[in-house]
């Protein structure tokens, strides 16, 4: 994508998606899981990134942020590759299947898709037959934005609180959302 951080700017928000180079699964267990979510969390806190959704793939990472500095989402994410990377090493003494070094990055372009971008990281388990529905998976925000208890690392996005907190039971209309198909068939955006 060329030159990724000169448009990452302060209050746009961004799709992003890290792969593992090779098809081996980047993530053996819970254990593996938790780490790796945890050195995310870590480094986007202290880079200033505010995290409306994620998904921990077998395969890849995908999240939705705004960021508050210009380069820090990247080095977020390379940071908890590193890190994951060497505990991968020290815990199974052999190499990590190593997430790719520079994440894919798209702009959501209008607030009106940003809730589409974030039903479509919340559903991809489903899709990828992982699990039934999306709150069977473990390793997703999907829980913090369908049941609630958002606070620092997963912040609503406006667009979700414009939409969802307008009257009663903000929780169930969000659900219903991410249950339904969006507009155009698909529950994915087009990337």
């Amino acid at each position: 994508m060329g030159q990724q951080k000169s448009y990452l700017l302060q209050g746009r928000t961004f799709y992003v998606r890290q792969k593992g180079k090779s098809q081996d699964p980047l993530f053996i267990d819970d254990a593996c899981y938790g780490y790796y979510l945890k050195r995310l969390l870590n480094s986007l806190r202290a880079a200033r990134q505010q995290l409306h959704t994620f998904v921990l793939l077998p395969h890849e990472v995908r999240l939705l942020s705004s960021p508050y500095s210009t380069n820090g989402l990247l080095r977020s994410m390379q940071r908890a590759a590193i890190d994951y990377g060497e505990y991968f090493a020290n815990r199974f003494s052999s190499i990590c299947p190593l997430l790719t070094g520079q994440p894919d990055l798209h702009q959501v372009e209008r607030d009106s898709q940003v809730l589409e971008y974030q039903k479509s990281i919340e559903l991809a388990p489903v899709r990828e037959q992982l699990v039934n529905m999306p709150g069977e998976y473990p390793w997703s925000a999907y829980p913090i934005n369908a049941f609630g208890g958002h606070r620092n690392p997963i912040f609503m996005h406006r667009q979700y609180r414009t939409v969802f907190f307008r009257g009663n039971h903000p929780f169930q209309r969000y659900r219903d959302f991410v249950a339904t198909t969006s507009s155009t068939g698909s529950s994915r955006p087009e990337l």
